[in-house]
C-alpha cells in the first residue's frame, strides 16, 4: 500500500515537471554540442597558431577551392606546413580542416585537423599587416545543426605575412 502511494505521488511529480525535464535534457545536449565546438576549435587555433607564431620564416595565403590556403615556409629543414578546408572522404557535402606537411625530399603527409563530428562550414584567413593575420572558421556540430563562428588574430613572432 505504501509503495502504492509513493508511486503515485511519484508518478504525478514527473508529469508535473515532464516539461521541465524534456527541455533540460535539450539544453544538456546543446551545451554538449557548444563544449565540442569549442574543444575543437581551441585545438585548431593552438595548433595553428604554434606554427606560425614561433617556427615560420615566410608566411602565405593564397585562395583555394574550399577557402583561404596558408602556407607556412618553417625555419630549419625546408619544411612547409600548409592549412586549407578540403572535403572529407567518404562523407560527401562534408568539409574538414587539414594539415599537410612536406619535408624537401619527402613524401608530403596530410592530417586532419578536426574530428568527422564537427563540419567545417568556413574558413577564411584575412592579413591584417606585414606581421599579423586574422583566422575566422564557422563549425557545424553534427549529426545537430549547432554553429558557432571563430575569430582569432595571431602575430607572426619570427616571419613575415606575404
Amino acid at each position: 500500500m505504501e509503495v502504492s502511494v509513493v508511486m503515485v505521488i511519484v508518478c504525478l511529480v514527473l508529469t508535473g515537471f515532464y516539461d521541465n525535464i524534456t527541455g533540460m535534457l535539450m539544453n544538456l545536449n546543446r551545451v554538449k554540442e557548444d563544449v565540442e565546438l569549442y574543444r575543437v576549435k581551441r585545438v585548431i587555433m593552438a595548433n595553428i597558431a604554434s606554427a606560425i607564431q614561433y617556427d615560420s620564416q615566410k608566411v602565405t595565403v593564397v585562395p583555394g577551392k574550399f577557402g583561404s590556403i596558408l602556407k607556412a615556409d618553417k625555419w630549419g629543414q625546408r619544411r612547409t606546413v600548409r592549412y586549407y578546408r578540403n572535403e572529407v572522404p567518404n562523407s560527401p557535402g562534408l568539409y574538414g580542416l587539414y594539415q599537410s606537411r612536406q619535408v624537401k625530399g619527402k613524401q608530403e603527409g596530410i592530417n586532419p585537423l578536426c574530428p568527422i563530428t564537427v563540419d567545417v562550414c568556413k574558413w577564411n584567413i584575412k592579413l591584417l599587416n606585414a606581421t599579423t593575420v586574422e583566422l575566422a572558421i564557422v563549425l557545424r556540430a553534427l549529426p545537430g545543426t549547432r554553429e558557432r563562428e571563430f575569430r582569432e588574430i595571431v602575430e607572426l613572432g619570427n616571419g613575415y605575412v606575404y
